[in-house]
């Protein structure tokens, strides 16, 4: 009686690992979080290209307008969650318009007070930056031929700050009671180099072997004498 007891009962293991086999094979087209093969964790050199949207932070972003932006960047993988690389990056334009805030108030009156006023103007501020970067995280979702890699990003390195001279077109009361409209006030042009950094987050979706399309969004800060200036920066990848 032992030896067919023995017998079903290998047979029934025997069935259990077929079912499980079988199992595994139908959850191939579900997304999962197991670790994906080697080849979805893309290349060890890769050359992004991000297009994204400028969006000035801080006490006189009612004073600057959004601007559309690049982030070029050429990276390597060193290690399977950590990637280096060199990014540089340009917002094309932020033009000074709006209602004047931080730096941009000004006293037009002669009375000693800063007067707030809104304002358009021909004026436009351009930032570019070079800057090293590490970025840390991992495939944690496949399916099928894609995958997708969240990632954190730092970095730190040099910006530059330009701005053209102009004519600031006022309107609104001064602190005096006076009106503004049609004041016209001059306003020279600007170049400052600083120190900065940056962090952000990505998620993006391997399509195919050197191929990948995503989101960032990224903070970058210029650190100031007096006052640090900020953009917050979403982008496709």
């Amino acid at each position: 009686m032992t030896k067919p007891r023995g017998k079903i009962f290998r047979t029934a293991a025997a069935l259990w690992a077929a079912l499980g086999v079988s199992t595994a094979a139908a959850q191939t087209g579900t997304w999962s979080i197991e670790r994906p093969p080697e080849e979805t964790e893309g290349p060890a050199w890769a050359l992004n290209y991000d297009a994204a949207y400028a969006v000035r932070q801080g006490s006189d972003a009612r004073s600057v307008g959004k601007s559309v932006a690049f982030q070029l960047s050429l990276e390597k993988r060193a290690y399977e969650v950590l990637w280096y690389g060199l990014e540089l990056g340009h917002q094309f334009g932020h033009e000074l318009k709006g209602r004047s805030a931080g730096r941009y108030i000004a006293d037009v009156d002669g009375d000693k007070q800063g007067d707030v006023l809104d304002f358009d103007s021909d004026v436009k501020v351009k930032v570019f930056h070079l800057t090293p970067y590490l970025r840390l995280g991992k495939v944690f979702g496949k399916r099928g031929g894609l995958a997708l890699r969240h990632t954190v990003s730092l970095g730190a390195g040099l910006y530059h700050w330009t701005s053209n001279s102009g004519t600031l077109s006022m309107t609104g009361t001064t602190s005096k009671g006076t009106t503004a409209k049609g004041l016209q006030v001059p306003y020279g042009s600007a170049s400052s180099a600083h120190f900065g950094g940056n962090f952000g987050t990505a998620l993006d979706l391997h399509v195919r072997e050197g191929l990948s399309v995503g989101v960032e969004l990224r903070y970058h800060t210029l650190f100031g004498a007096t006052e640090d200036i900020g953009y917050l920066l979403p982008a496709a990848r």
